[in-house]
């Protein structure tokens, strides 16, 4: 990068000192006195004319230099201390089979549900106890999909169909679960399609299935 010519003092006189870069702006390097507009080729001298509204932008004041650096330490701080510290003897299956817990707890704490759909409205949904068949039907589900193999036959089964029968669970589960407040009808499938947070339904809906297996473990013994 080539210097410019060099600037002049006060009194009209050349500082050697002082030099100037072509593209350099206000912020300049240290020990090098930064250039005036007239120092620059016009289509650069933007570069470094005062700003014309200098409220468009705001002042970067001291006060806000403090809160910046009050912040990035609190950012260093937290980011090094022991909390954020992965410990490899520790269990994470321990730790994420309690968070699970606390979400089934949480949601199964409700019997009624506003679920909110991606074109904006709401409908609120009541959990329905199942039936025999209806239990039977998702516990036999679910057998298959954690054990990859189909009950009746014992047959082995492909990722797509352990996929398959897992939309077929969700949808199941809906429309089990799932009851209508102002219609009485049960989730149907494009409903829970068109869910806004899939996060939030698969909760609830895990969370419903939750309480029927805890059922049927405690019937089996």
């Amino acid at each position: 990068m080539a210097a410019a010519a060099a600037s002049t003092d006060a009194d009209g006189e050349k500082d050697p000192k002082a030099f100037v870069l072509k593209g350099a702006t206000t912020g300049g390097i240290p020990g090098v006195k930064p250039p005036r507009p007239e120092d620059l080729p016009p289509e650069e001298q933007f570069q470094v004319a005062p700003t014309p509204n200098p409220d468009l932008y705001g002042e970067f004041t001291d006060e806000d230099r403090q809160v910046a650096r009050q912040r990035m330490e609190e950012v260093t701080s937290s980011s090094s201390s022991p909390s954020a510290v992965f410990d490899q003897d520790d269990n994470a299956l321990d730790w994420f089979q309690k968070k699970t817990v606390e979400g089934f707890r949480y949601w199964a704490g409700f019997t009624q549900y506003k679920i909110k759909f991606d074109d904006g409205s709401k409908t609120t949904y009541e959990r329905q106890p199942l039936t025999k068949y209806q239990s039977d039907e998702l516990l036999d589900l679910s057998a298959e999909i954690q054990g990859m193999r189909e009950i009746d036959s014992d047959r082995a089964l492909s990722v797509t169909e352990v996929r398959k029968r897992q939309k077929a669970l969700d949808k199941l589960k809906a429309a089990y679960y799932m009851k209508n407040v102002k219609t009485g009808k049960m989730m149907t499938p494009e409903e829970l399609s068109h869910v806004a947070d899939s996060t939030i339904i698969d909760s609830i809906l895990e969370a419903c299935f939750a309480i029927t297996v805890a059922k049927w473990a405690e019937g089996k013994k």
